[in-house]
């Protein structure tokens, strides 16, 4: 044996020992080292805490340790004895650690998703709480303003019928005192009469006097029997309607609590073995969606020919031709803010999504496509095009514009700029997946398939593809088709073969020209339309 304070034998210093063993297995530790262990590991004590015994074997069945006379007082009939020695030997080179260092790692990634997810919905209740006392202020501001011009119609009638009834009763005014006038001169005529007159003067004097006097009378018997005096009064009769909002409405409003259930791309496995498994294709009839949420436009208008776009992380954002704005909403479907506004001589056709932060549009006019950062609020790039620039779709290296002068698409490549052109048909939309190019063909109501060599791979036209527009691809590859022309959202099978229909009329689905799945977030959006106007965007989980 031999003294150190350098080094400490741990199975010694279990035992209260003070030195450790030069010849001995015991495994030796720097001091140090040794005090940067887990009290837990420290603590525990190598000796049977029963007999005071050392520990040399293990039990699997109890899963603990135990010593000689364990074995004969509580483990006779177990059978899963092994020795400890073996177990300590094996335990640094087993599967154990790697696959519990693995469990640890995912099941930080799991609180890091967690808490990352719980700032998120703070932000987004935030952002709710903001877009609802818009709203309240909205409402506010237009029964505010509605009663404003009712209660301007309403004082301009009075005033008008009061001018009115004022008017007649001031000409009547005039008409009477100027009677009243002659009334006064017949008098003074009498009382001259009564002094200064003969017989016959008065004589024919009575005659002319009682005459005017007679007339006077019957100007106002007439004016009595045509309802000159009647009394026109003023009231008002407050709309019934109006009125009720006083006893019949309650409140502005309720708020209410939502609870959407929480899912997770990050599964933790921990026990004594962890399952790996390949994800499997799932097949069309197991693909059903799931609605989860719709858009809130802001002040419940309606937008000319929008067109939407899911963003990696859920949020949406929205293309609309009439304002040429660019909004951006959250991923519980509010109205956060207008990104860019375009100028009335960019006609924006469309939009995709080139990174989280960053989304490409193409300006038909100009001929170009420009990138906008949607965190700053800015165009960060224009890229000049050799023809009206229509649809537009990006895998994340490789950005695919379709011209509208001819039937041709460019491939650019988004790292050196390189380009090619392929030859395609007159299409309508369409969308970039891995080394694929699907695109719609409204006119001839076709949906293709090309390699990105230009190479075709197969055509699909039916009945139940009706004038096809939007499409988008999920990440097994199955196609979607935005039917326009019976309402619809149809599915196809990768290779063109198979196809189902998902969504229509029954689901709400009008006229669904705005359409996009994003992979990554695994979301659909879905609009629906009238006249060329956007009532309402569905959002689906697929």
């Amino acid at each position: 044996m031999s003294l150190s304070d350098e080094y400490i034998c741990i199975l010694c210093k279990q035992e209260n020992e003070a030195t450790w063993c030069m010849d001995c297995d015991h495994i030796t530790i720097v001091r140090e080292e040794y005090h940067k262990l887990p009290s837990f590991m420290k603590e525990t004590s190598n000796l049977c805490k029963d007999h005071d015994r050392k520990y040399e074997l293990y039990c699997s069945g109890h899963k603990c340790a135990c010593c000689s006379e364990c074995i004969l007082d509580t483990h006779d009939k177990c059978q899963d004895i092994q020795l400890l020695l073996e177990i300590n030997r094996n335990i640094n080179s087993s599967d154990s650690i790697p696959f519990l260092d693995e469990d640890l790692k995912n099941l930080g990634k799991k609180f890091e998703q967690i808490i990352e997810y719980l700032h998120n919905r703070i932000r987004t209740n935030k952002n709710q709480k903001t877009q609802i006392l818009k709203e309240i202020k909205s409402v506010r501001k237009s029964i505010d303003d509605y009663l404003v011009k009712i209660e301007g119609q309403i004082l301009a009638e009075l005033q008008s019928k009061h001018l009115k009834i004022q008017s007649k009763m001031e000409d009547l005014v005039k008409q009477v005192e100027q009677h009243s006038k002659q009334i006064v001169h017949l008098q003074e005529d009498f009382l001259k009469m009564s002094i200064y007159a003969t017989s016959w003067q008065t004589y024919i004097g009575l005659k002319e006097i009682k005459k005017a006097s007679s007339q006077e009378s019957k100007y106002i018997e007439d004016l009595e029997s045509k309802g000159n005096f009647d009394k026109h009064n003023l009231h008002v009769n407050i709309s019934s309607a109006l009125q009720s909002v006083l006893t019949d409405v309650k409140s502005f409003g309720d708020i209410s609590i939502t609870n959407q259930p929480y899912s997770s791309n990050v599964k933790v496995i921990i026990g004594d073995e962890v399952q790996h498994s390949v994800p499997k294709i799932p097949c069309m009839e197991q693909i059903k969606p799931t609605f989860l949420n719709t858009l809130k436009f802001p002040g419940r208008q309606k937008y000319l020919m929008m067109k939407l776009l899911v963003l990696d992380d859920g949020k949406f954002l929205a293309l609309e031709n009439h304002q040429k704005s660019l909004m951006l909403f959250g991923t519980d479907g509010y109205f956060w803010r207008n990104v860019v506004k375009f100028s009335k001589d960019d006609f924006p056709f469309n939009f995709c999504n080139i990174s989280n932060n960053i989304v490409a549009v193409s300006l038909y006019y100009k001929h170009q496509v420009i990138l906008v950062d949607i965190e700053k609020n800015k165009t960060i790039e224009t890229i000049d095009m050799p023809g009206a620039c229509c649809d537009i779709s990006c895998n994340g290296q490789t950005l695919a514009i379709s011209l509208s002068d001819d039937a041709k698409i460019i491939l650019l490549n988004l790292q050196d700029k390189s380009s090619k052109i392929i030859e395609a048909v007159q299409l309508t939309h369409l969308v970039l997946f891995k080394e694929n190019i699907y695109c719609t063909a409204c006119g001839t109501h076709e949906v293709f398939c090309y390699k990105d060599t230009g190479e075709h791979v197969w055509t699909v036209k039916n009945s139940n593809i009706d004038i096809p527009v939007g499409i988008a691809v999920d990440m097994n590859g199955f196609v979607y088709i935005a039917s326009v022309g019976n309402n619809s959202i149809v599915q196809l099978s990768p290779d063109g073969k198979s196809q189902k229909t998902i969504l229509n009329e029954k689901d709400g689905i009008k006229y669904p020209n705005a359409f996009d799945i994003n992979r990554k977030a695994g979301l659909m959006i879905v609009s629906s339309q009238t006249s060329y106007c956007t009532d309402e965007a569905f959002v689906y989980k697929i």
